[in-house]
């Protein structure tokens, strides 16, 4: 299982993510961008550690949903900084739609 340390992290790993879930300990409160920012996020590699995750951990996203996210900012707004990558993130949990 990969474990990210906070959003940076998990950024900067983004592509190389399969096509599980990015599931956290926390139910993040309103989504509030120090918790993002600093959570710990889990992917798993394998079916085993998928299922250890679902039974374990909360979903947060679906990885290709966050691909998605990141990659919509960035076609849209290629110098985009962390934090609007951080913003797009928060917008499409917010609102179920991609920020461009």
């Amino acid at each position: 299982m990969k474990v990210f340390h906070g959003f940076n992290e998990l950024l900067k790993a983004y592509q190389a993510l399969g096509v599980s879930g990015i599931h956290t300990k926390l139910e993040f409160v309103n989504n509030s961008r120090e918790d993002i920012s600093n959570g710990v996020f889990y992917v798993p590699e394998n079916e085993d550690e998928d299922e250890e995750c679902e039974n374990t951990l909360e979903m947060w996203l679906e990885t290709q949903t966050f691909k998605g996210v990141i990659v919509n900012k960035l076609e849209h707004h290629p110098d985009a900084s962390r934090d609007d990558l951080l913003e797009a993130v928060i917008y499409y949990l917010e609102r179920d739609d991609f920020l461009d």
